[in-house]
C-alpha cells in the first residue's frame, strides 16, 4: 500500500498514549490504511494530526475523527486483517443524516433500533445536549439508535419529535438491550471468590443496568460486587462473605488491563448493587501515590 497523503513531507509521530500498543513503523502503517479507506469512502481529509484526522465537510463544519479505538483493535489482530477492520471502521462513520430524519419521524419503526452505551460522564463537553441518564455514579447511560452498524447519539432536541418521555425511550432501549447476546464466563478467584465476567462488542456493561433481570445468577441477598472497565467487559461478583475486599485487590490489576487495553473504555470504578441501586466504592488517593478502596458504608454494615 503505497499511499500517504502527509507522511513525505512530516513524519506523523506516534503520540504518546499509543506507544503502549504500536511502534512508530506500525502507526504509519494505520495511517496510511485510515487514508486510504477514507479516499475509497468519499471523505475529504485536511489534514492529520496525532491521532485526530480532520476531514473537510465544504461549506459545513469539519469533522473530527479519533484513532483511540481503532488503534486499540488492530493492535490486538494480526497486520494482515489491519486493512479490513480500517475499512469497516470508517465505513460505519459514513453520513447517514436521511436515514436518520426518517427514524426521527416514526417511533414505531425506530424503536427496534434503539440501545445504550454506558459511557465516563466527563467524556463529552456538551453532554447535557444529548439524552442522558446516570444508572452508575461518574458515568452518564447515552441513548443511541444502533442503525447499520453505526451509533448515533440521540441528541434532546432530535428526542422531541418522538413526542414520548425520556424513561419510555430508556425502557424501549433497555427492553431491545435484553435481546443482545452475552458471553458469560464463570471463574474462581482465590479459591473462594465467585465472579462471572461478560463479553460482548460493544454492550456487556450496559446488560448490567437490568441486573436482577438480565443477570439473577449473580446476585446474592448480599447484593453484588461489580466492575465495568468496558463497554464490552463487565465483571460480577455475588457477595457472600466479609472479606469482599480481598477479591478487589485480587481483580484490580486485571480490571486495569481490560481497562488500559480494550476500547471503549469506562472506569476502574467498584460498584455494589443492592436494593435496585448502584453505590460507587469509595477509593482514597494516598501520599505515595497509591490507592485504598474501601466498601460503602452500608455494605460495611450488613457484612459485619
Amino acid at each position: 500500500m503505497g499511499f500517504s497523503l502527509f507522511k513525505k513531507s512530516s513524519k506523523n509521530k506516534v503520540p504518546k498514549e499509543y506507544e503502549g500498543f504500536l511502534s512508530q513503523k506500525e502507526f504509519d502503517k494505520v495511517v496510511d490504511l485510515s487514508l486510504h479507506h477514507l479516499k475509497e469512502l468519499g471523505f475529504k481529509v485536511r489534514n492529520i494530526v496525532g491521532g485526530q484526522i480532520t476531514i473537510d465537510q465544504g461549506e459545513e463544519e469539519d469533522k473530527h475523527f479519533y484513532l483511540d479505538n481503532l488503534v486499540r483493535k488492530v493492535a490486538q489482530l494480526d497486520q494482515n486483517e489491519w486493512s479490513e477492520e480500517i475499512y469497516s471502521h470508517f465505513y460505519k462513520l459514513q453520513d447517514r443524516s436521511e436515514a436518520y430524519d426518517f427514524l426521527y419521524k416514526d417511533l414505531e419503526h425506530a424503536s427496534k433500533y434503539l440501545k445504550v452505551l454506558i459511557k465516563p460522564n466527563d467524556l463529552l463537553p456538551n453532554s447535557e445536549e444529548y439524552v442522558t441518564t446516570e444508572h452508575f455514579p461518574k458515568t452518564l447511560t447515552f441513548l443511541v439508535l444502533d442503525f447499520e452498524d453505526q451509533f448515533h447519539y440521540v441528541r434532546n432536541d432530535r428526542a422531541s419529535e418522538w413526542e414520548q418521555p425520556t424513561e419510555k425511550l430508556f425502557q424501549i432501549a433497555l427492553s431491545n438491550l435484553s435481546l443482545e447476546e452475552i458471553d458469560v464466563k464463570e471463574y474462581e478467584y482465590n479459591e473462594q471468590f465467585q465472579v462471572f465476567a461478560l463479553f460482548s462488542g460493544d454492550f456487556a456493561s450496559a446488560f448490567t443496568i437490568e441486573l436482577e433481570q438480565n443477570t439473577p445468577f449473580a446476585v446474592s441477598e448480599l447484593g453484588t460486587l461489580l466492575v465495568i472497565p468496558t463497554k464490552g467487559t463487565a465483571f460480577l461478583h455475588p457477595i457472600s462473605q466479609s472479606n469482599v475486599i480481598d477479591l478487589v485487590t485480587t481483580i484490580y490489576p486485571t480490571v486495569e488491563e481490560f481497562y488500559n487495553e480494550d476500547t471503549g473504555n469506562i472506569n476502574t470504578e467498584f460498584y455494589w448493587f443492592y436494593n435496585n441501586q448502584f453505590q460507587i466504592f469509595p477509593r482514597t488517593q494516598n501520599d505515595d501515590g497509591t490507592i485504598t478502596i474501601s466498601l460503602p458504608s452500608e455494605l460495611s454494615t450488613l457484612l459485619n
